[in-house]
């Protein structure tokens, strides 16, 4: 893992960051590669987030876990596998978050296995079709 990649992730010094579901090998690299400053919670409120969904079940049982916790304009990841590999794809599969007002507004790989969209919430709900935002 890279600078660049946290870089592209905006995990910055003063973040009150948060993994969740995380596979063991991210739940270990990821804090061990972030920039000083990053203060790591494993609950209550955060300022950003990376949850991972391998499939849309997954997805559906972790958004009422995780839109609490945020902070308003929080920074909030979903990792999902690539490729052909899930239900869920960087445009379909999204409803659960789109329903409570999220849209997808960049997608970043993450490695060979996982890329990861970002959601902001969504002042108009153009969105409800199902898919990616595209600003």
């Amino acid at each position: 893992m890279t600078a660049e990649l946290l870089d592209r992730l905006h995990l910055v010094p003063g973040s009150v960051a948060r993994l969740m579901d995380a596979p063991d090998d991210w739940s270990r690299r990821l804090p061990a590669m972030a920039a000083e400053g990053v203060t790591w919670v494993g609950g209550g409120p955060c300022s950003w987030l990376l949850a991972f969904a391998s499939d849309r079940a997954a997805l559906q049982a972790l958004v009422p876990r995780a839109v609490p916790v945020l902070a308003e304009d929080a920074v909030f990841w979903v990792a999902h596998p690539r490729g052909s590999h899930s239900d869920l794809t960087r445009e379909k599969g999204w409803q659960p978050l789109i329903a409570e007002g999220f849209g997808a507004t960049e997608c970043v790989p993450l490695d060979e296995r996982w890329q990861a969209l970002r959601f902001t919430h969504q002042h108009d709900t153009h969105l409800r079709h199902g898919g990616v935002s595209r600003p």
